[in-house]
C-alpha cells in the first residue's frame, strides 16, 4: 500500500495552521482583547454607557457608534459619554453571534456578578460607573407583528427614568417610519421579571440598580432590512436623549 507522501505534507500543514490559530485565539480572548473606548467629557457628573454590537451578526450597533462618535465630536454632549462601539471584533468581522472561543462564547451571557470573561468583566467595569446603559442589539421580526420578537423595540429595565427615555426614543424614531406595523414600541420584556435572560446585561442591572435600555433594530433573517436604515434608526434614538 502507497502513502501518498503529498497528501501526507498537507494535511501536516493543516495541523500546524489549526494549532497556531487556536492559539493565537487563545492568547487574544486571555490577555489581549482590550476594545476602544470613546470618551466625550462635560462638566455634568452623570455618565451614559453606550455598548455597540455584542453579537457581531448584529451590525447595525457598532455602525451606530461610529456615526455617533462622529456626530459628538462635532456636538459636545451634556452629559459624559462612554461609547464601545465594537466589543466583539472578531464576531463582528466574520458575522458571528458569537465571540471565537469555546467557552462563555456568547458576551451577553457572561454578565455574572464578576463577569465570567475577559470582556465581560471590561465592560463591567464601565456599567458600574455609568449612570444610564444604553446596549445596541437587532432582532429578527417587528414586535408589532409579531410580539413575540424583541425586534423594532426599545426595552428598558425597571426603572422609572429608563423607562421614561425609551418612550422619548420611540417617539423620535417612530416620527420617521410610515408603515404602523414596523413602528417602535417600548417593550417590558425586562420588566416581567429581575432575570428574563439569565446572566446578560439587562439582568445584571436589574439585580444592581442600574438604568438600563436595551434598543432593537429589526434586522435578522427574512425581515433583515437595510443596513443603513437601521443604523440611522439607532442613531436617532441616541441622539435624542445625548
Amino acid at each position: 500500500m502507497k502513502l501518498n507522501l503529498k497528501k501526507l505534507k498537507y494535511d501536516k500543514i493543516f495541523i500546524i495552521i489549526f494549532i497556531v490559530t487556536i492559539m493565537i485565539l487563545f492568547v487574544f480572548y486571555l490577555f489581549l482583547n482590550n476594545p476602544r473606548v470613546y470618551t466625550f467629557s462635560s462638566n455634568s457628573l452623570k455618565t451614559i454607557f453606550i455598548l455597540g454590537s455584542v453579537h457581531g451578526n448584529e451590525p447595525a450597533g457598532t455602525k451606530a457608534c461610529y456615526k455617533l462618535i462622529e456626530y459628538l465630536n462635532g456636538n459636545p454632549p451634556k452629559d459624559r459619554v462612554i461609547i464601545m462601539p465594537m466589543p466583539n471584533l472578531l464576531g463582528y468581522y466574520v458575522n458571528s453571534r458569537y465571540q471565537l472561543k469555546p467557552f462563555n462564547s456568547d458576551i451577553n451571557r457572561n454578565f455574572s456578578d464578576k463577569g465570567k470573561d475577559r470582556i465581560s468583566r471590561i465592560i463591567l467595569g464601565y456599567v458600574q460607573k455609568a449612570d444610564l446603559i444604553v446596549d445596541l442589539h437587532e432582532g429578527y421580526e417587528y414586535h408589532i407583528r409579531y410580539p413575540k420578537s424583541m425586534g423594532s423595540s426599545v426595552i428598558p429595565n425597571k426603572s422609572k427614568i429608563a423607562n421614561n427615555l425609551a418612550h422619548k426614543m420611540v417617539e423620535a424614531v417612530n416620527m420617521n417610519i410610515k408603515d404602523k406595523n414596523k413602528k417602535f414600541v417600548v417593550s417590558d420584556f425586562y420588566d416581567k421579571e429581575d432575570c428574563y435572560l439569565p446572566d446578560s446585561l439587562a439582568c445584571y442591572c436589574n439585580r444592581n440598580k442600574k438604568k438600563y435600555i436595551s434598543i432593537e433594530t429589526t434586522g435578522l433573517n427574512l425581515n433583515k432590512q437595510d443596513i443603513n436604515i437601521r443604523v440611522n434608526q439607532q442613531l436617532t434614538m441616541l441622539k435624542s436623549i445625548i
